[in-house]
């Protein structure tokens, strides 16, 4: 082998060595998470619970043992990226539950409100709000276990208008609580 063909195999060599090592430690740990679970997966409280805003906004729910956080997760051009987050902390008020609306940043897009109710109330099996104009809101719900505390969510586009009236309802529908 003469030393001109040495000095390819090696620069070949080293141009293999170096793509690994920059996609092995750079590219994929640093730039581009495939699905929307990679882009969460350095986040405590997994496996939580995945809601589709759009086709480019994801919404999770995890529970890292102090309550909940909220992860606005969005796909961009090197793949899915945590755009914006909200932690809920799993405090007890004494209250039956409390209701806040919070307001996350979309990627290019005007902010997407949701309204969290948090509650330790077994009791209740599901939420409905309505606002000042009587349009009425509908709750998912998500449970941490560990903690024994039940998050309702609702997603919302658009600003969600002024004061709202909750009403918490039983599995049999019997009202439970109006605030």
């Amino acid at each position: 082998m003469t030393t001109k063909s040495k000095r390819n195999a090696l620069i070949v060599i080293s141009v293999f060595i170096l793509l690994f090592l920059l996609k092995e430690f750079v590219w994929d740990k640093y730039i581009v998470n495939p699905t929307e679970w990679d882009a969460l997966k350095e986040k405590s409280g997994q496996p939580g619970t995945m809601v589709e805003v759009d086709e480019d906004n994801k919404l999770a729910v995890l529970y890292p043992g102090n309550g909940f956080h909220i992860y606005l997760v969005s796909k961009g051009y090197w793949g899915w990226s945590i755009h914006d987050e909200i932690a809920i902390p799993n405090e007890s008020s004494g209250d039956p539950f409390t209701a806040q609306i919070k307001s996350l940043k979309q990627k290019g897009k005007d902010n997407l409100d949701i309204i969290l109710i948090l509650s330790r109330d077994k009791e209740i099996d599901h939420f409905i709000a309505f606002d000042e104009s009587g349009e009425e809101y509908r709750f998912n719900r998500t449970i941490n276990r560990e903690q024994n505390t039940y998050l309702y969510y609702s997603i919302r586009e658009v600003n969600v208008p002024g004061k709202l009236i909750y009403e918490a309802y039983s599995a049999n529908d019997k009202l439970l609580y109006k605030e």
